[in-house]
């Protein structure tokens, strides 16, 4: 029966053999062109992520960056996989520069313990899909994938052309689900 559907479904198809229109281009990963320092706010102290990003904005591993804190640089390390991370420990607002976009950051000093209980977040821009995938969400743009998980929200990719197609699967054999 499923055959005589597919038959039925497939009868007055007309097939394209012309040449593919898309093209799937793979570039070895690189190492940081530059870097980006997500905004945050919280009690103190607030740690801030720092990622490595390529001329393609996706996260990349690579040397140490200099943030600019409040006018005072400071040496961040990225990790393998191109985060990492500068804690603030004095409280008020303060302005991080030297990457891709100045940031604020407010750091509070509270003594009430649900402070910072809510995990919320803006949207980060115009959201064309939103995929669960084993530990956050893969938050894809018109032009930016996001990840979003319990320790916040962060740009993960920014390749400077529409994305088209998103989706979740086991990419590498690990049992997790990966966004491709």
């Amino acid at each position: 029966m499923p055959v005589l559907l597919l038959a039925l479904a497939c009868r007055n198809l007309e097939v394209d053999t012309g040449p593919l229109t898309a093209e799937l281009v793979v570039t070895p990963r690189g190492t940081a062109a530059g870097f980006e320092v997500v905004a945050a706010s919280g009690n103190v102290p607030v740690t801030v992520r720092v990622r490595g990003v390529d001329a393609a904005g996706a996260t990349v591993p690579g040397a140490p960056v200099q943030v600019d804190v409040d006018g005072s640089m400071v040496e961040v390390t990225l990790d393998a996989n191109g985060y990492g991370a500068l804690v603030l420990e004095t409280p008020g607002v303060h302005v991080l520069s030297g990457g891709a976009e100045v940031v604020t950051v407010a750091a509070y000093a509270s003594t009430w313990a649900g402070f910072g209980w809510s995990r919320g977040a803006a949207s980060p821009g115009s959201v064309v899909d939103v995929l669960a995938a084993s530990h956050g969400l893969v938050v894809v743009g018109e032009d930016t994938v996001w990840w979003s998980d319990a320790s916040g929200v962060s740009r993960v990719l920014a390749p400077g052309a529409a994305i088209t197609a998103a989706d979740v699967f086991d990419v590498d054999s690990d049992g997790l689900l990966d966004a491709a």
